[in-house]
């Protein structure tokens, strides 16, 4: 019960870390193909 509890504790918490991530490699890979 513990292990499943902590896990979901730390899945709650990840995905808008992992989110700001993506918005950053998103945008950065727009802006390259706007250079050209």
């Amino acid at each position: 019960m513990l292990p499943s509890i902590s896990i979901n504790n730390t899945s709650a918490t990840y995905p808008e870390s992992i989110n700001e991530n993506n918005n950053d490699e998103v945008n950065g890979l727009v802006q390259e193909l706007k250079t050209f």
